[in-house]
């Protein structure tokens, strides 16, 4: 059946309204690193060291920057509890600044969802030294399927300074439905010989790390 051209209009007007009416119903929250519940700089140079950021010496350590390196990650979990119930996540990004890379031609920057819980004393060695010492399956949280997710969420090549954006969207409505628990991400880069310098939200750069959701209702 052909429609005539006002009804052809009407239906398109009623699409056009149905579409504003579920665009209007959407709300986006950004999330910082004043908001996240746990985070850590770990380094294979200082095995049992929550705080292994910027490395300065023999054994020393600086955080008024993070470093990535193959032997050093950095740990993050945000809460998700201000996303109420019976909402859909539509697009979420986790924004990170980076100050330099290692060599300048670009590097890959990768973050994995983590499979276990991690907490007081978390560094290379151990995924938490309270109430007991519990070691990562491998150093480092390396454990593919045991300490992080086999599959990467978000990979990146990235050159000199700015901000990369990864989309999680993914993780974040798995961890929204309780499909998985919510034990957030590590960053690292993969290659030997490189790395990446990220600026310290305790310094430099406080609200710098943002986890940006957009959901709206199912």
């Amino acid at each position: 059946m052909k429609l005539s051209s006002s009804w052809a209009r009407f239906a398109i007007l009623i699409a056009s309204l149905s579409t504003f009416a579920a665009s209007a119903t959407a709300r986006t929250i950004v999330l910082t690193d004043q908001d996240c519940e746990q985070m850590a700089a770990i380094s294979a140079d200082a095995p049992r060291m929550s705080w292994a950021g910027y490395p300065y010496g023999a054994a020393q350590f600086t955080n008024h920057e993070f470093v990535l390196t193959g032997k050093q990650a950095f740990l993050i979990r945000f809460p998700l509890d201000r996303i109420p119930a019976g909402q859909r996540i539509t697009k979420a990004e986790w924004i990170v600044q980076h100050l330099s890379v290692y060599p300048a031609g670009g590097t890959r920057l990768q973050v994995r969802r983590l499979l276990k819980e991690w907490g007081p004393g978390v560094s290379h060695q151990y995924r938490m030294v309270r109430p007991e010492r519990v070691e990562w399956h491998t150093p480092g949280a390396r454990g593919l399927g045991q300490d992080r997710a086999t599959e990467a969420t978000a990979t990146a090549t990235i050159k000199g300074a700015g901000e990369q954006v990864f989309n999680v969207t993914e993780d974040v409505e798995l961890w929204h439905k309780r499909a998985v628990p919510n034990h957030g991400w590590i960053l690292t880069v993969e290659e030997p010989d490189i790395y990446v310098r990220l600026p310290s939200p305790f310094y430099n750069a406080p609200k710098g790390w943002k986890l940006r959701i957009t959901f709206e209702p199912e």
